[in-house]
């Protein structure tokens, strides 16, 4: 559980950087957006 509550902890905090930094920075914020999904994608297999 605690696991589980870790990694959605970790991608609601990039979610949230990612819309902070977009709003001020939306050039940068097409290069992390790309990694972000295949974390997701892994973390729960």
């Amino acid at each position: 559980m605690k696991r589980g509550l870790a990694y959605v902890a970790l991608i609601t905090a990039a979610l949230l950087a990612e819309v902070v930094f977009s709003n001020h920075l939306p050039a940068l914020t097409q290069l992390p957006v790309v990694p972000a999904p295949n974390h997701i994608d892994i973390d729960p297999l």
